[in-house]
């Protein structure tokens, strides 16, 4: 393939082993002999910009668009960013707490965990997060909360309804498993992310590869023809893609990148 292309990765399961949290060498090797064939490669991932870990901004990724497109960054310039005023963020952390909703509130640079947190993967990322460095101290009563995004999980106690009703006002509820989902500004997405670059850059559709594994990944791989999902991700995408790579422990970045002749 001699025209340039742009190639799009979620982190969780895709790029980083959700069990080991590393990166093989497989993958980095790939992304870096793609960039080397004159092609872009891009983060579009759920996460904000402030949990991009260092080991990830150190293979020297192109761009980055976070939060589901509330955020995009190329060659070290922020192009976009749109963050929940903060009069609204104070609301939607008090109808949180109304709702007995836990998880955290997702900004840039802060990100807010709830007072009061049980559920097992929030608590283990949190914990994660804290490992890699960032600041996981500031809860969902600060003053000054300001974010782009939410991760929220529900249990018993939890009025789940009233909270959909509420929060599907004016923002898009993205469901992740039974207990938890997420929330986003509604007009962003993954896809959105890979429009506007695809706009910025004078680019086709047709020029971009999309990398995901789970259901917040759908709004880019079902937008574009080049889809793959992982083989160790969530087995709803397999039937809604172009490839079906094998899984994060088998190569499977560096394979499906060699199948479409990228390197």
């Amino acid at each position: 393939m001699s025209k340039q292309k742009l190639l799009f990765f979620d982190i969780d399961g895709t790029l980083v082993d959700e069990t080991t949290h590393q990166i093989s060498d497989s993958t980095t090797g790939a992304i870096h002999k793609a960039q080397q064939n004159g092609h872009l490669v891009f983060i579009n991932t759920g996460r904000p910009y402030s949990n991009v870990d260092e080991k990830l901004r150190e293979l020297g990724f192109d761009g980055y668009i976070c939060g589901c497109g509330v955020y995009i960054q190329y060659h070290g310039q922020v192009l976009y960013h749109r963050r929940i005023p903060k009069e609204e963020c104070r609301e939607l952390a008090a109808m949180l707490h109304k709702f007995r909703m836990e998880g955290v509130l997702e900004g840039t640079p802060d990100c807010y965990y709830s007072e009061t947190l049980s559920h097992p993967m929030f608590l283990q990322t949190k914990h994660l997060y804290e490992e890699y460095g960032f600041d996981c101290s500031k809860g969902w009563s600060d003053p000054d909360i300001q974010f782009e995004k939410g991760a929220v999980t529900h249990g018993e106690r939890s009025d789940f309804n009233g909270f959909y009703q509420y929060i599907t006002q004016k923002y898009d509820y993205i469901f992740r498993a039974d207990d938890f989902g997420e929330f986003i500004p509604k007009g962003h997405s993954k896809a959105t992310g890979i429009q506007y670059m695809v706009d910025l850059l004078g680019a086709e559709l047709d020029d971009c590869f999309v990398f995901g594994d789970s259901t917040n990944d759908l709004p880019m791989l079902s937008y574009v023809k080049h889809s793959i999902a992982m083989a160790s991700g969530n087995p709803a995408l397999f039937n809604q893609v172009e490839l079906v790579a094998p899984g994060i422990g088998e190569d499977g970045i560096e394979k499906a990148l060699c199948h479409y002749q990228i390197i």
